[in-house]
């Protein structure tokens, strides 16, 4: 799990990247870019393969879905959420 200074500066670089696919794709005006594997949860920050364009009320749901999650491991512990706990809070 990602912290600190090693932390911010993966954000940074999530941000950077998602701020360049909204510039190259206008087709995604209204969307927002999300890690599909939590870069704070080791995923990369700038492979196009763990990004998903969604709605700002999916965007949410599923971050709350990590957030929940996060809080409730035991020490911090590395989280894995499966593709399912994904694909249902994407339906809600």
């Amino acid at each position: 799990m990602l912290e600190g200074d090693g932390y911010n500066k993966a954000r940074d670089f999530a941000n950077k990247t998602n701020a360049d696919i909204h510039r190259n794709r206008p087709d995604l005006k209204g969307t927002q870019i999300h890690e599909m594997h939590s870069v704070k949860f080791g995923g990369s920050p700038t492979d196009i393969d763990n990004k998903i364009a969604l709605s700002p009320t999916r965007t949410w749901r599923l971050s709350s879905l990590y957030k929940g999650a996060y809080c409730l491991t035991a020490e911090n512990q590395r989280l894995r959420i499966s593709s399912n706990d994904q694909d249902e809070a994407l339906k809600k």
